[in-house]
């Protein structure tokens, strides 16, 4: 493949896949805005277990709230965490105030359970990612 097909073929690429980004995205917010939490839930948990910050912020106020799965402050952190990790403003904000509500217990289980996570869902597109100290 010549170097002109190749950028051809790499445009035509990313092109495919934000339209596809943005189709889930829209469908996850459908979901959410008539109050169908569960499926906008799995629709928003799809898009951040491939590394996009702004959903795993989502996903996260979704359990703080307890919209469509149960309520799970742990995992909540957790994902704030990963989001926080990849510079993310809400997920940063939010992870501070996440932070002084749980036990010594909860963040140690948050922060483990958001290092398993970022090793699966943010490392494989992400290869120098690092979860940041708290």
């Amino acid at each position: 493949m010549s170097k002109g097909s190749a950028a051809v073929f790499l445009l035509v690429s990313m092109t495919w896949f934000s339209a596809a980004l943005a189709t889930d995205a829209a469908v996850a917010y459908a979901h959410y805005a008539k109050g169908d939490y569960a499926d906008a839930y799995r629709e928003y948990r799809g898009l951040a277990e491939v590394g996009y910050a702004p959903y795993q912020t989502r996903i996260a106020g979704m359990l703080v709230r307890g919209e469509g799965v149960a309520r799970d402050l742990v995992q909540a952190y957790a994902w704030y965490a990963l989001a926080a990790s990849q510079g993310d403003p809400a997920g940063q904000r939010e992870i501070a105030q996440l932070s002084r509500r749980l036990s010594q217990g909860q963040l140690q289980q948050g922060t483990a359970l958001a290092e398993e996570y970022g090793r699966r869902y943010v490392a494989p597109y992400r290869p120098h990612w690092q979860l940041q100290a708290r």
